[in-house]
C-alpha cells in the first residue's frame, strides 16, 4: 500500500528546492535553504527532517508559526566528526599539509622547517559525553590531560 510518494531532489543549482513544496507534507533537508516564503507557501507541511547538527538553513521562527515541526540528528555523524578531527589534529602536529604542500609547488622545505611534534600516547582515552561549557575531570583524567598534548573535548 503506497502511503506517500517520495521524490530525490539532490542540491543543484538552479532548480530550487521550493518548486516542490507546494503539496509536501515532510521535507528532509541536508543543505537546502527552508526559509519562510517556501514554509508559506508548503501549505500542507507538517515536519522538516534536517541531516546533521544545527538548523541554520531553516527559518525556526517561521516554521514555529506554521505549527511545522523541526527535528535533526545532532549524534548521527558524531563518530565520523571526532575520527575528523584527530586526523586534523595529527596532520597539524606532523606539518604533513606545509611538507604536502612544498613538495607539490617543488619548493621543498629543508627537514628541520617539517619536524613535528611527537605525540604522547597513553594507555586510556578520556571519553565521556559532556553537556554544557564546563567539563569537570577529576585527579586522574586532569593529571592525564595536563600531560597530554592533544586534547579535545566534544560537546553534544
Amino acid at each position: 500500500k503506497q502511503v506517500a510518494e517520495v521524490i530525490s531532489l539532490p542540491e543543484q543549482p538552479g532548480k530550487p528546492l521550493r518548486e516542490f513544496t507546494d503539496e509536501a507534507h515532510a521535507i528532509i533537508v541536508r543543505l537546502g535553504e527552508i526559509d519562510r516564503e517556501m514554509l508559506e507557501q508548503a501549505k500542507n507541511l507538517m515536519i522538516i527532517a534536517k541531516h546533521g547538527v544545527g538548523y541554520d538553513n531553516i527559518d525556526i521562527e517561521a516554521a514555529t508559526q506554521k505549527k511545522v515541526v523541526v527535528i535533526n540528528t545532532p549524534l548521527d555523524n558524531a563518530e565520523s566528526v571526532a575520527e575528523h578531527d584527530l586526523g586534523l589534529m595529527l596532520a597539524i602536529n606532523k606539518k604533513i599539509v606545509v611538507a604536502d604542500r612544498s613538495i607539490r609547488l617543488s619548493k621543498p622545505k629543508p627537514r628541520e622547517d617539517l619536524v613535528g611534534v611527537e605525540l604522547k600516547v597513553g594507555d586510556r582515552v578520556l571519553y565521556g559525553k559532556y553537556s554544557g561549557t564546563e567539563v569537570r575531570l577529576d585527579d586522574e583524567d586532569y593529571l592525564i590531560a595536563r600531560e597530554s598534548d592533544v586534547l579535545a573535548v566534544i560537546t553534544g
